[in-house]
């Protein structure tokens, strides 16, 4: 065989390789939000270095990216409306009503869609185009499913002509069982997972868990994403919010290989997963995830969205931009939820103040926005505390005292404190990293009953909260209460850092 021969007959093996390698796999991209709370408009990237802070994300900004690329399915995992008075004050239509112009194919539920009330998620799902998801929200009345949201769907990607009767992609949501609304409930996990995955596994390919769960490998009580990807088989794809933790790359679940996404939400970022499918095993081959972040620089607004937008934004604008007050200097949290800050500080001291009690006590992730240095909109307060949550006044013990505060420690999420000082570990075994509460100064009394104010959330869907004496819920919300110090006090200045929360050891 001569040379030429040779590299011809070479050159045919391999044209031949990476054509069947071409046609037997099916390309199929997936896009997905999750956590938008409402954020159909831009704002400000405030943590950018610098002079003038560029703008961020926002529906018109997203339909841009959209309608620059071919995909095949877009998703989003929960909390879609409540976070903003464009979402707020329309009780999450116009957040609906721009999914549907975006062609968003299907939710599922999250604890703060329910914000509002049942009747109101049930109005919305009439508004949709495309179905709701939850296979766990459980109507108290009739003991079976909400009938707005379906356990699961299947949806079949067919990408090119070769493909024999497409992908089948089995779609199924489960809502995080922390959720509150009267009249429903939020069912385990693992039960409703596993019901759905045994209904999908002659009807779809490739399974997707559409979750609103958050994710935590470290967690020892809730179902997270990573859990339910070790404990239920048969996941091929979870794709999560309520945690608003960015995983980019995409997490692979090492007992069962379930490739886990999720962006950090706020309608500035939308993640993108592209997989190779193989035609004959309806396997997944090889994935690639990443997460695109919504500069508005970058993704200039689509007229079309940008219009729909401020037909719900207008009427709203003006009072929401409204001045109230001034602050000296920035008031920042931790969006990370780990240590102390200035505006949980500044927050949980109001609190106490107005309620009279010996101690406040905050969630961190119930913290959303940061108060900036300079003319305070109405707006500004609301981006801090968008969920509406009262303040609600209880007794407990100091042992009860102690049990929260050790369930919060070296956790994301830590709760922000006034009126005590505590000293943690988070290097020792849980049950024992806490080393020290003072209460106004003196040693916490196990046995000795104190007086504290939270918000509604934990007082009424967290342990031991729950169990507390003479609750007693004000009425009064925390977002008034921080817009009419805000008027009656400027310029405010930040509390700053003040050695409330004590980190020992590593």
């Amino acid at each position: 065989m001569n040379k030429k021969r040779y590299l011809v007959l070479i050159f045919l093996f391999l044209f031949g390789y990476f054509l069947y390698s071409g046609l037997s796999k099916e390309k199929v991209t997936i896009l997905y939000t999750n956590d938008l709370q409402g954020r159909i408009l831009p704002y400000e990237a405030r943590w950018v270095e610098g002079g003038k802070k560029p703008l961020i994300g926002g529906s018109a900004s997203l339909a841009t990216y959209l309608k620059r690329m071919r995909y095949d399915l877009l998703l989003d995992a929960g909390d879609f409306f409540q976070g903003t008075p464009e979402g707020d004050f329309t009780g999450g239509e116009a957040v609906i009503e721009i999914m549907n112009e975006l062609g968003y194919d299907t939710l599922t539920l999250g604890n703060h869609d329910y914000d509002q009330g049942n009747e109101n998620v049930k109005r919305l799902a009439e508004i949709a185009q495309f179905p709701f998801l939850s296979a766990n929200i459980i109507d108290e009345k009739t003991g079976k499913r909400i009938e707005y949201a379906k356990p699961y769907i299947v949806k079949a990607i067919r990408r090119s002509s070769k493909g024999v009767g497409g992908i089948r992609f089995g779609i199924f949501g489960i809502t995080t069982p922390t959720s509150y609304c009267e009249g429903l409930k939020f069912a385990e996990v693992l039960p409703y997972a596993e019901e759905c995955l045994k209904e999908l596994e002659e009807k779809a390919d490739i399974i997707i868990g559409l979750t609103h769960l958050g994710f935590n490998p470290e967690e020892k009580e809730l179902i997270t994403d990573y859990q339910l990807a070790e404990e239920a088989p048969g996941i091929d794809i979870i794709i999560g919010g309520h945690y608003e933790k960015e995983l980019d790359p995409p997490v692979i679940s090492p007992k069962y290989g379930t490739i886990i996404c999720q962006t950090k939400g706020l309608g500035a970022h939308l993640g993108r997963l592209d997989l190779a499918i193989d035609r004959r095993s309806k396997k997944i081959i090889k994935h690639k995830g990443r997460i695109i972040t919504l500069w508005r620089e970058k993704y200039p607004p689509d007229g079309e969205i940008a219009s729909l937008i401020e037909r719900y934004a207008s009427p709203i604008r003006e009072e929401m931009d409204r001045i109230i007050g001034e602050a000296v200097e920035d008031i920042r949290h931790d969006p990370e939820g780990y240590r102390e800050s200035p505006l949980g500080n500044w927050q949980t001291d109001l609190m106490r103040e107005f309620a009279g009690t010996e101690i406040a006590l905050q969630n961190s992730f119930g913290i959303r926005g940061e108060i900036p240095k300079g003319k305070i909109t109405k707006r500004d307060v609301y981006l801090v505390s968008p969920f509406g949550n009262t303040l609600v006044t209880m007794e407990l013990s100091g042992e009860e005292i102690w049990q929260i505060l050790e369930g919060s420690v070296g956790k994301a999420g830590i709760l922000q404190v006034s009126g005590l000082k505590v000293t943690y570990d988070p290097e020792k075994p849980e049950g024992e990293r806490i080393l020290a509460i003072e209460i106004g100064g003196k040693p916490l009394k196990p046995k000795k009953t104190y007086s504290l104010v939270t918000n509604s959330y934990l007082a009424h869907n967290v342990e031991p909260f729950k169990k507390g004496r003479n609750i007693k819920d004000t009425r009064v919300r925390l977002r008034d209460l921080e817009e009419e110090y805000i008027k009656s006090h400027s310029p405010i200045k930040s509390p700053g850092i003040q050695g409330r929360i004590v980190r020992r050891g590593g």
